[in-house]
């Protein structure tokens, strides 16, 4: 796991299926949101943004408290380039501040 920030927001970035840590098959993008105090707007955004086609998902979790936007990618054997993990990066921090946006508006 590696936690870091991106676009004023903090996320993790998870690689699983690793052989001798490197050759991983799965990357995944995670961020985390308190919405205990949005509860019915951050759930409105997380359905929205689960209808549309983007790679960006949204899981509510705590009754509703907890927002956790994610992407996920299976990785072929070799891995990831430098370039493909870079655009992906970029890809996750711009949905995940949207999500953030989109639950600030009033």
């Amino acid at each position: 796991m590696i936690n870091t920030a991106a676009d004023g927001s903090d996320f993790w970035i998870y690689l699983s299926g690793c052989e001798k840590n490197k050759s991983c098959y799965n990357l995944e993008f995670v961020g985390l949101w308190n919405c205990a105090e949005a509860i019915k707007k951050c759930q409105e955004v997380a359905d929205e943004t689960n209808k549309n086609e983007n790679p960006l998902k949204v899981m509510i979790t705590n009754e509703g408290k907890t927002a956790a936007p994610f992407l996920y990618m299976f990785l072929y054997e070799g891995g990831i380039s430098e370039e493909l993990f870079i655009r992906n990066f970029e890809k996750f921090s711009f949905y995940n501040r949207n999500f953030s946006d989109e639950v600030s508006k009033k």
